[in-house]
């Protein structure tokens, strides 16, 4: 969720950035009605993944632009200031978040303790979009080395490690495929999730860098919309008895192809951003980090509240009861991320006054 400084504002990523943002609200505002329609009608099922799909290109699009804007630099910096300027900023609110959200639950379930906390944090994190974090709280650990790999990769070479880390993508799909058939294949042939993150960071970089040529961008479009609609299909012919999503997961072929397509297009467009989406941009870019970390909270306070006064019967009513749920979800944690960014932007200034 990295993004570029001020003065050196690249209007499309910070569009990228939005969109990803909203496109993650709407993916985890349809999980719960998707997955009820999963038992009760597959046709319902079917109709909400299709709808759903577009959703899959945000967390693609969040570790490309981080590989756009975090790799390439040739400012040599130490160790110790880019760990305390680039993970401490992600890591401590992550803590304090973390602590707020197990309070919630604590309310809301039971009381815990402090040990509890720990051990949730410690493993699977304490509610469940929180394993982009810990990803990415991994990756920036290591950004100084894959730097330093990135500046000494000629454009070929670094074309050639991309490939042959996202055929491990399709690697996953494929197996996923038959695993699902009852004959698993290739199962050990895949990379750790960790290094199909890490490519997209290099991918990130490179579509950032380079141009893709023109009669190469519609053959990627293409793709990009093929893999959008094989995916939903792929899925309802494949999965039987549980919802896993593995072909709709990062590591898997089909949202790297899709966000891929996605992120050339941005480029490639020749936008002409009006001063208010300017200002819109300018604005909302600081706070996506935070609205990420908000957004499951106040979208689980959104439904319990609109459940009271409105219990969708129909198909046709959930939908639009998703759509609701989503526009307030997004604003309130849009109105709930300004009020952390601009306190921690007071905290930071008077602890600057109190130390001159």
């Amino acid at each position: 969720m990295a993004g570029s400084s001020k003065a050196e504002r690249v209007w499309y990523c910070d569009a990228l950035r939005v969109l990803a943002i909203a496109l993650v609200v709407l993916l985890h505002t349809f999980a719960d009605w998707r997955w009820m329609y999963f038992d009760a009608s597959r046709t319902c099922y079917f109709v909400l993944t299709c709808l759903q799909i577009i959703t899959r290109v945000a967390v693609p699009i969040f570790f490309m632009l981080t590989g756009a804007f975090m790799l390439g630099r040739t400012k040599e910096e130490k160790y110790s200031t880019f760990f305390k300027t680039r993970v401490l900023k992600l890591l401590i609110p992550f803590v304090v978040i973390s602590a707020a959200y197990y309070l919630y639950q604590a309310f809301m379930i039971s009381l815990g303790s402090l040990w509890d906390f720990l051990v949730q944090f410690s493993n699977n994190g304490i509610k469940y979009h929180f394993w982009y974090m810990y990803a990415i709280i991994l990756i920036y650990l290591l950004i100084p080395f894959l730097n330093k790999m990135i500046l000494n990769l000629s454009k070929r070479n670094l074309q050639i490690l991309i490939v042959i880390l996202a055929c491990s993508n399709l690697v996953h799909a494929v197996s996923y495929v038959f695993a699902s058939q009852g004959t698993p294949i290739l199962m050990e042939w895949s990379f750790p999730n960790m290094i199909c993150y890490i490519n997209y960071l290099f991918l990130g970089y490179y579509l950032y860098h380079y141009e893709i040529a023109k009669k190469w961008r519609k053959w990627l479009y293409l793709a990009g919309i093929l893999a959008l609609c094989l995916m939903p299909v792929i899925d309802i012919l494949t999965v039987k008895t549980s919802i896993t999503d593995s072909l709709f997961v990062a590591g898997s072929i089909g949202p790297l192809v899709a966000a891929t397509a996605l992120m050339v297009a941005f480029r490639s467009i020749r936008w002409q951003w009006s001063a208010r989406w300017k200002s819109f941009f300018v604005i909302t870019a600081p706070l996506v980090f935070y609205i990420y970390m908000v957004h499951v909270i106040v979208m689980d306070l959104t439904k319990q509240n609109l459940l009271k006064v409105w219990t969708p019967q129909r198909f046709i009513e959930v939908c639009l009861f998703i759509a609701v749920e989503f526009v307030l979800t997004f604003v309130l944690s849009y109105i709930v991320a300004l009020g952390i960014h601009s306190g921690i932007k007071l905290l930071n200034k008077w602890h600057k006054s109190k130390a001159s």
